[in-house]
């Protein structure tokens, strides 16, 4: 992981992120970009000579769309960053592929950061919005900054789950928290039905509550066991880990996590997304229940990232 992309569209809503890029660009090359689809359009009717369209930048000896300047250059101001403290590329298409097609020339193990926020809009407008498009329409982890830092990252949780979550997920972790010199605590949630453990596994047993813990206790080993591999691969690359474990009966993962961090906050929160319906979040995701209601910023590492 060596280069951050910083999506602006230069309203205050995405300060936020320029805020963020300007710690983080201590760690890594960061560059801002925004996806303009005004610039096609005036193309397209051909009553404007297109040389009138752009307007140099000095500091950058390049031009960027006329209609862009004035916006550019407040958010620099309102953030207190210099022109030549970050280039700006302007993606320039009418349909979101265009920034598709950007992001496919750029390494797989890059870093797109985007602001998104905690409050009801956010959660009235996420499914289908942009930053569900970059999410599943781009093979890089996002950053979802939902909240101001005081620091780079010291401590990131990690939510993993072997049967679902690939170890890809993992490495991008590794990568991230070696280039952080980051702790890393994986949490890892295993839930029952009480009602199912009673009548299908311990429907023929006497002694069912006995039998329910006895097995209980054999899950815990078995997950125990597991990730101290992972554990171990982590502690191989000097990164501090430490695993948490967390056997729960009639309560959703999501709502054992979202307990967890709450007592037990960190920096960020790695997450792999499960797509469901046309590309979306599904309704029932445990990763995007914790994006809504975990007030802590969230890296999504994509379950196609990899992938040939």
């Amino acid at each position: 992981m060596k280069n951050l992309f910083v999506a602006t569209d230069f309203s205050p809503h995405s300060d936020l992120a320029l805020s963020l890029a300007k710690k983080f660009q201590e760690k890594l090359n960061t560059k801002v970009f925004h996806w303009d689809y005004t610039i096609e359009k005036l193309k397209s009717m051909g009553i404007i000579n297109p040389d009138q369209l752009y307007k140099e930048i000095e500091e950058w000896s390049k031009k960027v769309p006329l209609h862009l300047v004035d916006e550019m250059k407040e958010q620099y101001q309102r953030c207190s960053v210099a022109m030549k403290d970050f280039e700006l590329d302007v993606i320039e298409g009418k349909k979101f592929s265009a920034l598709q097609e950007y992001f496919k020339s750029q390494d797989k193990d890059d870093l797109i950061l985007i602001t998104t926020s905690d409050d009801t809009f956010f959660e009235r407008v996420f499914f289908g919005n942009f930053v569900e498009k970059l999410i599943f329409g781009t093979e890089q982890a996002v950053y979802l900054a939902k909240k101001e830092i005081t620091h780079l990252p010291k401590k990131i949780g990690v939510c993993f789950d072997p049967e679902h979550d690939q170890l890809n997920f993992l490495n991008q972790v590794k990568n991230f928290a070696k280039v952080f010199e980051c702790e890393v605590e994986i949490i890892y949630v295993e839930s029952f039905d009480s009602r199912d453990l009673h009548q299908n596994v311990f429907a023929t047993n006497q002694d069912a509550e006995k039998n329910k813990n006895n097995y209980l206790a054999y899950k815990r080993k078995l997950a125990e066991e597991k990730f101290e591999e992972y554990e171990k691969a982590f502690e191989k690359e000097g990164i501090n880990t430490r695993v948490e474990l967390i056997f729960s009966v009639d309560k959703t993962p999501a709502e054992n996590l979202k307990k967890y961090f709450t007592e037990n906050p960190v920096d960020l929160l790695f997450v792999e997304p499960h797509p469901g319906f046309k590309n979306g979040f599904r309704f029932n995701s445990t990763s995007y229940d914790l994006i809504k209601n975990v007030p802590v910023n969230f890296i999504v590492v994509k379950e196609s990232h990899g992938k040939k």
